[in-house]
């Protein structure tokens, strides 16, 4: 009789506790899941509806080089009050279309790179490779650069326009940042394709290049926001993305790339290293790294190198500043600055006296 008391108080017990173990759980589940309610919530509630990167406004999706001007379009306050932006269509940033063949009497040159090159905060007429055919008569400027563009997508870019026009100088213009940390898989959200070196060829991946973010802008926009979510974060560890590249391994495939320019037959290469503020603050040794090697290897290869550090090092900081707009991109006065510094030092280099016209 005893033991069944005993037996029986056991059962009870033992059920008893699961109860009471059950009912920890259930209450640890449910403080959890409103712990990532909550977290969600401070998260999801971080976005802005409104908020869209410049480049978004006035490109489309591009498979194999993730993004490219849509052509024909006219943006009348692009960068503020009267700053526009105007693609021909051709998809450059130019008002007028461009024939094939070689205008009569003229050196065309094609301007190729990042947001620098394309001129962002400033109007069409602006910017420094427009400004160039102000201070010279005979020239006619191409503007194929790009926001947010790596020096990858700028070259793809440049091999798919390049066989289209004719064109007596390339001016392959980029800044550090352009070498040295975009060669990853996106930019603010934004896939797009990137290169390796495999036995000294350029190989390029990630293509074609996924649409999702252009599908869903939201998701590129927001995607710092979106990283401070627990599940994100655990995926990401679990999926780890594709290791960066050194940065000596950036250099031979900028270096590369430029050895692939200058087998094109009729047209001077000149690659022009653009300052950025970064350049006399965070990334002063890494800038100064790229530029060195530059200076070893194009001088071997016979590329002319245009390097504009020296001019912007001279300024004073104030003028330095002033060189700059609120987006850390060339002012009106420094795309002013800069055409001039790169029209000097071609006419120096007689760049401009070995272009081929066509009368």
């Amino acid at each position: 009789m005893k033991q069944k008391m005993f037996q029986t108080g056991m059962v009870r017990l033992k059920k008893g506790t699961l109860s009471l173990l059950l009912i920890v759980v259930i209450t640890l589940l449910l403080l959890a899941m409103i712990e990532g309610v909550c977290h969600f919530v401070q998260v999801v509630s971080s976005f802005k509806p409104d908020r869209m990167i410049y480049e978004r406004k006035h490109t489309q999706y591009d498979p194999e080089i993730g993004w490219v001007n849509v052509p024909q379009l006219f943006v009348k306050d692009m960068y503020g009050t009267g700053k526009y932006l105007q693609t021909n269509s051709q998809g450059f940033r130019n008002a007028q279309d461009f024939l094939g063949k070689l205008p009569k009497d003229k050196i065309r040159i094609i301007c190729s790179g990042d947001s620098f090159t394309l001129g962002l905060g400033v109007s069409n007429d602006e910017s420094w490779c427009q400004q160039l055919t102000h201070l010279d008569s005979r020239l006619e400027t191409m503007n194929l650069g790009q926001g947010g563009y790596s020096v990858g997508q700028a070259y793809l870019l440049y091999q798919r326009k390049a066989d289209q026009f004719e064109h007596q100088i390339h001016i392959f213009a980029f800044i550090t940042d352009d070498v040295l940390m975009r060669n990853n898989k996106d930019f603010s959200g934004y896939q797009k394709p990137y290169f390796t070196l495999n036995d000294d060829q350029l190989v390029v991946h990630n293509i074609p290049v996924p649409k999702a973010s252009y599908i869903m802008p939201w998701m590129a926009t927001h995607r710092k926001i979106l990283n401070e979510l627990s599940i994100v974060k655990i995926l990401s560890s679990v999926f780890k993305p594709r290791p960066i590249s050194s940065e000596e391994e950036n250099h031979q495939m900028l270096l590369k790339m430029l050895e692939t320019f200058k087998t094109r037959k009729d047209t001077a290469l000149v690659a022009v290293f653009l300052p950025h503020l970064d350049d006399f603050d965070k990334l002063g040794k890494q800038s100064k790294r790229l530029r060195s090697f530059l200076h070893r290897e194009l001088k071997q290869q016979n590329i002319i190198f245009v390097d504009l550090f020296d001019d912007f090092g001279r300024l004073s900081k104030k003028q330095l500043n002033n060189m700059f707009n609120k987006d850390k991109h060339y002012s009106v006065v420094g795309n002013q600055f800069v055409s001039r510094l790169i029209h000097r030092q071609l006419q120096d280099l007689k760049v401009f006296d070995g272009a081929r016209l066509n009368h």
